[in-house]
């Protein structure tokens, strides 16, 4: 089973392909391949993986880019394969630290230590809740099945099936 780690950050994973626009080391891990996400059509063939992990990636980009890079995941995702998405959850985050503000802040519009560290691409350009999730994917009109789940601090999408 051939895995893709989007956008992987320092969440690097045993047994997948750490993908990212930069070099990240965790313990005896790094990043596999060094590239953009706007990219990944260009760089992977179309069909070639069974999963693609892509965990708090989405809010990184503008609403445009975010469906462009959903569509783009649909290419290289194999018939059948499995999209597991995360974000940051704007409605939970905000019931969990509504009490404080620059922890609040970080989470909704990035560590700025991060930013400055980093650059642009961690700043977050879009919130999420379960529900903009599944109106984000709708809009891509893919006709896959799709679970959105709630988990307070974050919302998930599993695709459960490419079908087409």
């Amino acid at each position: 089973m051939k895995t893709l780690n989007l956008g992987a950050g320092t969440l690097l994973k045993k047994d997948c392909i750490n993908f990212d626009c930069q070099i990240f080391t965790r313990g005896d891990l790094k990043t596999d391949i060094i590239g953009k996400i706007e990219d990944i059509t260009t760089l992977f063939k179309k069909d070639i993986f069974d999963t693609i992990l892509c965990f708090h990636v989405l809010e990184h980009f503008t609403l445009k880019a975010a469906r462009k890079m959903l569509a783009d995941c649909y290419i290289i995702l194999k018939l059948h394969g499995t999209l597991i998405m995360e974000a940051p959850d704007v409605l939970g985050s905000y019931a969990l630290y509504k009490n404080d503000l620059p922890k609040l802040m970080n989470v909704l519009y990035s560590d700025q230590v991060q930013v400055d560290a980093h650059g642009d691409c961690w700043s977050h350009h879009f919130g999420y809740t379960g529900d903009t999730m599944n109106k984000r994917w709708n809009l891509l009109d893919l006709k896959s099945p799709m679970l959105v789940v709630d988990c307070h601090m974050v919302a998930q999408i599993v695709i459960l099936e490419l079908l087409e």
